[in-house]
């Protein structure tokens, strides 16, 4: 609907339909896609990690929220 009213995203669409068309590019797309789901677990078990030594240090459940970007009842569920 809003590519029947702006150019800019019909074009947009139209580009990226084509894109979706041609395997080399969605493969590549797909690779992209599994390294960043990987790197973001990573990321989170590192912030697991870090947030279990700080509850080893006894700091607050919320200044390792903050800490680590965890939500408070992540870091209470490592407790």
């Amino acid at each position: 609907m809003l590519g029947k009213k702006n150019e800019k995203i019909k074009k947009a669409t139209s580009h990226l339909y084509e894109l979706s068309q041609d395997e080399k590019t969605r493969m590549l797309y797909d690779a992209r896609e599994k390294a960043e789901w990987a790197e973001q677990s990573r990321l989170k078990g590192t912030r697991l990690e870090i947030a279990k030594n700080l509850i080893d240090l006894k700091l607050s459940v919320e200044d390792i929220a903050k800490s680590t970007g965890l939500t408070v009842e992540a870091v209470q569920g490592l407790i």
